[in-house]
Formats: structure tokens, sequence, C-alpha cells
């Protein structure tokens, strides 16, 4: 028969993240999950990754998500993720509903951006392992949200958008600056003419590119100030 402590240990291999409260679920008492944890560290068979949570894996992406819930993996971890981008950053983005703290883990910064709008993502499998992941619409609604993208990665993005999905979701934010960049977005890189989100009034003139100079015309059918270049675009 397989001694208690290893059948707990081939059990939580299985798992991303475990607590002290999941070797309970193999048998373990409370003050036998926190002797076999503290063995565990001593030896470096496991690896802390924050207070009270622990994983027998080394590879950041599969405990990023797991890490608080909800959240998911984003911004231009998802582009990686998806294949849009060839660069490989030197952080991960999890997308989490309250303000936390970045942490490093294995020589990895994971950084936690809060935000108002956690949906749009999807479960995936990395390696074995199920991992939270925006899908490519949300990626470029965040992106578009929160800044952290370049606009050149986002064009990229909106060309392998389903264009119903990226619409309906410019909607659901209710942002009128995002619903009127994402529909410069379906017109120009999609090829696709969104009456609903065109019908929407904006009072002022947006920036397609908030982290540009204003330089630039202005796009009459959808009030924004085309301070950048994209490629293919009509400007």
């Amino acid at each position: 028969m397989v001694p208690l402590t290893k059948r707990i240990e081939l059990e939580l291999k299985k798992w991303s993240v475990f607590n002290l409260y999941t070797l309970s679920k193999y048998g373990a008492t409370p003050t036998y999950a926190k002797t076999i944890v503290k063995r565990w560290m001593k030896t470096r068979k496991i690896i802390r990754i924050t207070k009270g949570l622990y994983t027998f894996h080394e590879d950041p992406m599969i405990i990023a998500s797991h890490i608080t819930y909800p959240s998911y993996l984003g911004l231009w971890s998802a582009l990686r993720f998806h294949e849009i981008t060839t660069q490989l950053p030197q952080k991960l983005f999890v997308l989490v509903s309250k303000y936390r703290k970045s942490i490093e883990f294995k020589s990895t910064e994971i950084r936690f951006v809060q935000t108002k709008f956690l949906w749009g993502y999807q479960k995936y499998n990395f390696r074995g392992f199920e991992i939270s992941v925006s899908n490519i619409e949300k990626t470029i609604v965040d992106g578009l949200y929160l800044h952290l993208l370049p606009l050149e990665q986002i064009w990229s993005a909106a060309k392998r958008a389903d264009v119903m999905v990226l619409e309906s979701y410019a909607l659901k934010t209710r942002q009128k600056s995002i619903i009127k960049r994402i529909g410069y977005l379906l017109q120009h890189a999609c090829d696709y003419f969104s009456e609903t989100l065109h019908q929407i009034p904006a009072k002022k003139t947006i920036f397609l590119d908030i982290l540009r100079p204003s330089n630039g015309p202005i796009d009459p059918i959808w009030k924004l100030k085309i301070n950048v270049r994209l490629e293919d675009d009509i400007y």
C-alpha cells in the first residue's frame, strides 16, 4: 500500500495550487497537513506562492489564474497565449475585481490588474492544467479600457476577432469611448460596419489612441481623432 503522504503528494500534483484545506480532502488531519507542508517546504519539494498557498509546479502560467478567484490571464499574457504577438512579456497579467499587490514567482512578476469588467474569459488546457484566459474579443476590450496594450497589438487582435462577439462586448461596457473605438476597429480592421455601434451618440471627439499625441484627422463616422496610423488604415 502506498503511504498516506505519498498518496497525498500524487493527488496534489494534479492541482495547480493547494492549501492546507486541500490536504484534508485526501485524509490529512489539520495537524498532519501542517507537518507535511513544513516537510515539503524544507526539502523544496513545493513552492510557497503566497501565505497559505502552495504548488508543486514551477511554471507561473499554471498557477497565475488560480491565486485568487475570480481572475483570468489577460492583456499581454492573453495576446501571447492566443499567439497574436511574438513578444515575450516579462510579466504575467492577471485581471481581478479587487486590488492586489503584484507577487514574484520563480523570477516572473505576476501583476494583478483591477477591472470592473470581469467577464469574457474561458477555461483552456495548458500543459495538462486548466487555466483561465480572456478570449480575443475581451482582450481587445481590456486593452482599450485599461490602456495597457499598444493600439497596434489591439489592431492585430481585431483581425482575428469574432465581429459579432466584439460588437456585443462593446455594448456591454456601456462606455462610449470603447464603443466608438471598437466601431472603428470593426470597420477598418475587420471590414464590418456596425450600425448598432454607430447609432450610439458621442458628445465629444475621442482620440483613437489615448496614449499618442493629439495630431490627426477626424473620422466623421465615428467622431474619432485618428492620431495614429495603423496597418491597412485608410488614413
